[in-house]
């Protein structure tokens, strides 16, 4: 049997603790990072939690407020012509227009309800839906024109929804702000690009004033964003508006693009 020396035996007490230490050492330096890590794992997840029941709240005010808004604008309108109608016929003709309204604005309601989600552009084309809004202009004494050139394409289902509110959330901008009577369409399918113009007579608006504030505005430039789009607004007081909003087919066509 050896005998260790008192020297030895320090030694090996000395470099045993410091081993000893330096394992404990790890081993907390291990554990704190992986609390930390699991920290700000959750963290993480509590913040896109957040964010996105935040993004979706925005996304259902969002459709709302395009949904609902164009609706009671017209309708207000059209009661707003009752007082100069004197013929009972046309009284007559009026006040059905008003319920059928109503009824489509109830008809919308239950249905986002219920859904959260448009309804008719799941079967029908943008382009079908858009065309809808002439009838409304009539009863109001406006007039909406839509010139489409180029070999129509079908997008995927919610590219078709984002087309469809842009357009209807600058005839609700029109309806409320512009005081125009003639609003212009004209949407052109090029071999690459869908290229949508819009052009109202109405008193325009300065652009440094408005071009960021107002829910309307914002939801344009969000839903061209989704698309991958630009977009251009060109107005001045006195001398009506003009929007250009340029889209590639190819992100258009691909439903995983937004």
């Amino acid at each position: 049997m050896v005998e260790l020396s008192p020297e030895k035996i320090i030694a090996v007490v000395i470099w045993t603790s410091i081993g000893a230490g330096l394992l404990i050492f790890f081993l907390g330096w291990a554990l704190v990072r992986y609390y930390n890590a699991m920290v700000k794992k959750q963290q993480e997840l509590v913040t896109t939690m957040i964010s996105t029941q935040e993004k979706e709240r925005l996304r259902i005010a969002r459709d709302m407020h395009d949904n609902f808004g164009n609706i009671f604008t017209i309708i207000q309108l059209e009661i707003s012509t009752l007082k100069d109608i004197k013929d009972i016929s046309q009284m007559n003709s009026s006040f059905n227009h008003l319920n059928d309204n109503i009824e489509l604005a109830r008809k919308e309601l239950k249905y986002n309800v219920s859904q959260l989600a448009p309804g008719n552009l799941k079967t029908l084309k943008w382009l079908e839906e858009l065309a809808r809004f002439k009838e409304l202009f009539e009863n109001a004494k406006l007039k909406l024109n839509i010139e489409v050139s180029g070999q129509v394409l079908i997008y995927s289902e919610l590219n078709q929804t984002n087309l469809f509110r842009i357009c209807q959330e600058l005839i609700n901008n029109m309806l409320k702000y512009a005081k125009a009577d003639t609003v212009d369409f004209f949407i052109t399918f090029t071999n690459t690009h869908l290229e949508i113009e819009y052009i109202d007579n109405g008193i325009g608006f300065n652009l440094t004033d408005k071009m960021h504030n107002g829910f309307g505005l914002k939801s344009l430039k969000a839903r061209t964003d989704a698309m991958q789009g630009k977009c251009n607004c060109y107005s001045s007081i006195g001398a009506g508006t003009k929007w250009n909003f340029t889209f590639l087919h190819k992100n258009l066509l691909n439903k995983n693009a937004n």
